[in-house]
């Protein structure tokens, strides 16, 4: 088999930008400086999931925002990207993105109700990722397809360290 190499040209290629950090820890802040850098002039959207926590912001930065409610499913966020994406915006922040796993609706709740629904059986664990398993690689797919660049935030639980005090 033969490969052919080309020299690298520079495109527009869209950022797909993910920030991960403990509650506090300035995600959503950090997330909208990258956002206001990349639009300069222009408005920026944000997929809120922390009921309008990113509206405390609105006197620093300029964006429009979309206050997304549950259920957190895989779709009902493709389908917000999606919006934003289609309305032209330069930059999109999704804050946070890990409802979509852990929040109510998520794929944790959507493999779950599967879970119910076959029985549950040990036998259907395993299928019970199916379904919630594709929704998340379609949103995935509708991630990488984004023509504008994408911030998502993520909650990260703070490690904790076991210590022995009794010496």
């Amino acid at each position: 088999m033969s490969f052919s190499f080309r020299p690298a040209v520079r495109e527009n290629v869209s950022l797909l930008i993910g920030l991960a950090g403990a509650s506090g820890s300035g995600k959503t802040y950090t997330a909208m400086r990258l956002a206001s850098g990349i639009s300069g002039d222009k408005r920026f959207a944000v997929i809120d999931t922390e009921n309008g926590r990113a509206s405390h912001y609105a006197d620093q930065f300029k964006f429009d925002v979309l206050e997304l409610r549950e259920p957190f499913t895989p779709e009902t966020y493709a389908d917000a990207i999606k919006a934003a994406d289609d309305a032209g915006y330069p930059a999109i922040v999704v804050d946070s993105a890990s409802h979509e796993y852990s929040g109510s609706g998520g794929i944790l709740d959507m493999q779950e109700a599967e879970f119910e629904r076959m029985g549950s059986r040990d036998t259907a664990k395993m299928a019970s990722w199916v379904k919630p398993k594709s929704a998340h690689k379609r949103m995935m797919q509708r991630l990488l397809q984004t023509k504008t660049h994408l911030i998502l935030c993520f909650r990260a639980e703070a490690k904790l360290e076991m210590v022995n005090t009794d010496r």
